[in-house]
């Protein structure tokens, strides 16, 4: 089991790192709504929530050329169209994503939340071939990494992000689950963090 911190904020440099992702990713083609998002989430981390108001972020995405006067709907309906595209990205491409950044209905300033990793909806909704399921292949003595691990895709993707970090990971649960062969997993992929096998 991988946890994070309660009642904590994503540090800055988790929040960036999902942003570029973010950009780079759904957002690559939506240039108007690329600016925005990097505009509030910056403003946001620099301490200037109160700040985000349709005005300044008009101002600060588009410089002169944006009129602050109710004529000029670019950053509603941008943003708008913005919260529309985020839903979609935690659906699918963002769904293993360890940090969330959401725009609440009615505001312009962001949320960054810890999430809770789980398969993109298409790989949930069509169950997975006979084929494609291993049985574990555990040995109390031996754990060995089969070639796939069916719907451990969040797991992993938590583990990853926290041994590339400072936090440490237990993983606990019942016998025979597989735990030794994620754990075997992790200390072939992160060689520079020590695993230590504990037995209770």
């Amino acid at each position: 089991m991988c946890t994070v911190p309660p009642n904590s904020r994503p540090p800055d440099e988790l929040v960036r790192k999902y942003l570029r992702k973010i950009l780079d990713g759904p957002l690559g083609k939506a240039e108007q709504q690329r600016v925005l998002l990097h505009v509030v989430v910056e403003m946001a981390l620099s301490g200037k929530e109160d700040e985000i108001k349709e005005r300044n972020v008009g101002t600060a995405a588009f410089g002169r050329d944006f009129e602050p006067d109710g004529r000029d709907t670019r950053v509603r309906h941008g943003m708008k169209n913005l919260r529309d595209s985020l839903t979609k990205y935690y659906e699918n491409q963002g769904a293993s994503d360890l940090v969330g950044i959401e725009i609440p209905e009615g505001r312009y300033a962001p949320t960054f939340d810890w999430r809770q990793p789980r398969e993109p909806e298409a790989q949930r909704s069509a169950p997975p071939a006979i084929s494609q399921v291993d049985p574990n292949p555990f040995d109390p003595w031996k754990p060995s990494v089969p070639p796939r691990f069916v719907g451990r895709v969040p797991l992993f993707a938590r583990l990853q992000e926290a041994l590339r970090g400072e936090w440490s990971v237990s993983l606990v649960g019942d016998w025979r689950i597989g735990k030794s062969s994620v754990l075997r997993l992790g200390t072939s992929r992160f060689r520079r963090r020590p695993c230590v096998p504990l037995s209770c």
